[in-house]
């Protein structure tokens, strides 16, 4: 797939999906959900369309983005279809940074309770400032992941339940202050490459903003008494950054669509691309940034290198192979005997969707043996097309699975055939809508990081 790289700015206050309601305080999400993105984008250009009705075999709408040039809609082979376009969710950054590997904190991410955060990200804070006067904020202990010290700590207990073990070392206690762990309390990362030097981890959060408003009487088309309400969402003038995948066999001309949107909403603001619920008071304004553009690499550089760096870190013998599954966006997942909804991965689960995915049924099962993972359920309210999704359980974003494989040389190549193709599609239902996007071997689980 290709990758559409998308840098938006927030000109107001943006409220990105109700989280839930509480009153008369209508509360957001600090991100922007990749269904709220592609809502937005279908609205956007459903608005050109006289009746709403795309598909069309000639289209008499001249200005209307989704135009071939031979006048057919290109409606369908965006968001329609088993090659529709890939939303992913649009998190913040910080401006200036050329390195961008957003995402959630994986729920395996550890720091000290009392002094959490990162030595590096706090040095660079320092040098900010000249290092004339005191850090901003006290020197943090470091941040680093559990997944896999949980499953050596496991693994080492289960050889010999009565040893002796140094919780420091295994992640359950800080390494510097012998303090209790706890996952970080930002809601987002930026993974830095610093050179000679590891890896470290940036914590980012979201400037939140609120506005009070006054509701309408329909009778008299006045201020009504007792209609007083907030609405809180993403406050104006930051960045968010995201990608919208594009499938290797789309058309051309579909993908030029998206070129034509960034042209039409840019930073003149003459023309906003609206995101969110209230854009008749004003609320959900954002354009498209110059560096929004088409991208080739994955990110997290390519899959071989990841999977060789995270058996190095197990030390993995010449039996088995290892390998991670993080999520980077909210997966609907079910259980494929039952077909009931479900929280998180089983073994069977993923070994028979790896056996599909790579066309080997005789791929031995893969085994999970570590766990970091949570859910919730989601709901949310289609603005294209004016009507309610339905509810559904998700598994949270962040959540990661540790797993074991087979070690043979066959096997391995068919595995990586399989796990490469699972990053590209995703997992679970409405993987459109950037549901069940993941990272295998993400490199935040076995890169030494600069704490």
């Amino acid at each position: 797939m290709k990758r559409f790289e998308v840098v938006l700015q927030t000109h107001t206050l943006v409220a990105a999906g109700r989280r839930y309601t509480r009153g008369q305080f209508l509360e957001s999400h600090d991100y922007i959900p990749g269904s709220v993105f592609r809502g937005a984008v279908a609205g956007d250009i459903l608005r050109h369309c006289p009746d709403r009705c795309p598909n069309k075999a000639s289209c008499d709408v001249s200005d209307c983005p989704a135009r071939a040039s031979d006048g057919r809609c290109l409606f369908p082979d965006i968001f329609l279809g088993e090659n529709a376009f890939v939303f992913t969710s649009l998190y913040p950054q910080e401006r200036d940074r050329t390195t961008r590997k957003l995402g959630p904190v994986p729920l395996s991410l550890r720091t000290c309770k009392h002094c959490p955060g990162s030595v590096e990200q706090w040095n660079e804070e320092t040098r900010r400032v000249g290092g004339e006067r005191p850090a901003p904020r006290p020197k943090p202990h470091g941040v680093w992941d559990a997944l896999l010290r949980g499953y050596k700590l496991a693994t080492r207990l289960h050889e010999n339940p009565n040893t002796d073990v140094d919780w420091k070392t295994y992640g359950a206690e800080c390494p510097v202050c012998g303090g209790d762990a706890t996952a970080p309390g930002e809601p987002y990362y930026l993974l830095h490459p610093s050179g000679a030097k590891n890896a470290y981890v940036e914590l980012l959060s979201t400037r939140m903003g609120r506005q009070t408003r006054v509701g309408i009487s329909r009778a008299t088309h006045t201020a009504a008494e007792g209609l007083l309400y907030s609405v809180t969402g993403i406050d104006g003038g930051q960045q968010l950054v995201g990608a919208i995948l594009v499938p290797d066999n789309a058309p051309g001309e579909a993908m030029q669509v998206l070129e034509r949107l960034r042209q039409d909403h840019n930073t003149s603001l003459q023309s906003p691309l609206h995101i969110g619920s209230g854009s008749s008071r004003g609320l959900g304004a954002t354009a498209f940034m110059p560096e929004t553009d088409f991208r080739e690499s994955n990110p997290f550089g390519p899959l071989p290198h990841r999977f060789a760096g995270l058996n190095a870190r197990l030390e993995a013998d010449g039996e088995t192979r290892f390998f991670s599954v993080t999520l980077t966006e909210r997966a609907i997942l079910h259980c494929p005997v039952t077909g009931a909804p479900t929280i998180g991965l089983d073994s069977r689960s993923l070994t028979d969707y790896l056996r599909q995915l790579s066309g080997d049924s005789s791929l031995p099962e893969i085994e999970i043996v570590a766990t970091h993972q949570a859910g919730r359920p989601i709901s949310g309210w289609s603005s294209a097309w004016q009507l309610q999704k339905w509810s559904a359980l998700a598994t949270d974003a962040g959540s990661a699975w540790l797993c074991r494989g087979p070690a043979g040389d066959q096997h391995v190549t068919a595995l990586l055939h399989a796990l490469q193709a699972l990053e590209e599609r995703g997992i679970g239902e409405r993987t459109e809508e950037g549901f069940g996007r993941l990272i295998v071997c993400h490199p935040i689980h076995w890169e030494a990081l600069n704490t």
